[in-house]
Formats: structure tokens, sequence, C-alpha cells
């Protein structure tokens, strides 16, 4: 007998929109207290259990991003790293990613979306390499060099007043 998915993926859907709410209550609540390691041990469980569960259903892409996003936590949890600003923008949006992947598994969507990028980042979050990192949503600002005026040889040196032409002897 065959491993239908179908079956089991309506309760996946559920369990991780619910464990996605966590990770998202737990960062918000560690962001206004930093170093609580029970918040962190919980939404740590969160990404674990997503981590399984999308493994178990062959939702590789899913699994990819909450392994990762399980290691940064397990970096935190180990005082391995330290929150930051950087380390903060970096997990919402792992969580932000995840939640998306769960919505078009809900819509019957096939999700195999290239993860590298964010996961790479997870990854040097987790080796509290991360910190050097800019995290910007807008585009760098345009730098707008100012073109040199350049001078004629009459502006640069100040006009001397010609003399009169010497008189006729």
């Amino acid at each position: 007998m065959a491993f239908d998915k179908k079956k089991f993926i309506h309760k996946f859907v559920d369990e991780a929109n619910d464990h996605i709410d966590r990770l998202n209550d737990g960062l918000v609540s560690l962001e206004s207290n930093p170093g609580d390691q029970e918040t962190v041990s919980e939404i740590f469980r969160s990404a674990h259990t997503i981590k399984g569960s999308s493994r178990i259903l062959g939702l590789i892409s899913i699994s990819v991003v909450a392994h990762k996003l399980e290691d940064a936590l397990s970096a935190l949890r180990d005082g391995k790293i330290s929150q930051s600003k950087v380390l903060f923008n970096l997990l919402f949006k792992a969580a932000d990613l995840i939640s998306e992947f769960v919505q078009r598994v809900q819509e019957g969507e096939e999700v195999e979306d290239d993860t590298t990028e964010i996961c790479e980042r997870l990854e040097k979050a987790a080796l509290g390499e991360l910190e050097d990192e800019v995290v910007s949503e807008a585009p760098p600002e345009k730098v707008i060099e100012k073109t040199p005026v350049v001078k004629t040889a009459t502006e640069q040196a100040p006009l001397k007043k010609e003399s009169p032409p010497p008189p006729d002897l």
C-alpha cells in the first residue's frame, strides 16, 4: 500500500499554520524580551516540527528552510549568537517564506522554489557571520554625481581692462 500524502496535507497545513503563528508571536516577544530562553525554545520546537512534518510529506523546500531556521534558533538558544535587528529581520523573512509555501501547498500548488539564498543567510546566522551584512528591503539609493564645471579661459581669469592703443607718432 503506497503512502497517499494528499490525505495528510490538510492536517499538515493546519498544524504548520499554528506553528508559523507561534514562530511569529515568539519572535515578536523576543524583540521586547531579549534573552527569554523559554520563548527561544518554543519557537525552536515549532521550526523543528515544521521541518519534520514537511520532510515526511516530501515538501522539501519547506523542510530545508525550516531546518536552517531551526539551526539559527539553536545557535541563539545555545548562546552561540546574540539577538540583533539583522538576525530578527532574517528570522521573520524565513517564517514568512515558510508561510507562503504552506499557503501554496494548501492551494494545491507544487513548491519547488530555489531556497539557496535564504538558506545560506540562515546558515551564516547560525555561525555568527551575519552581523557584517546589511539587510535592506529597499534598493540602494542612487548616488548622483555632480558633473564638474569646466570654466573657459575667460571665465577662469578676470578680464584685464585693455589699455588704449598707443598714440600714432
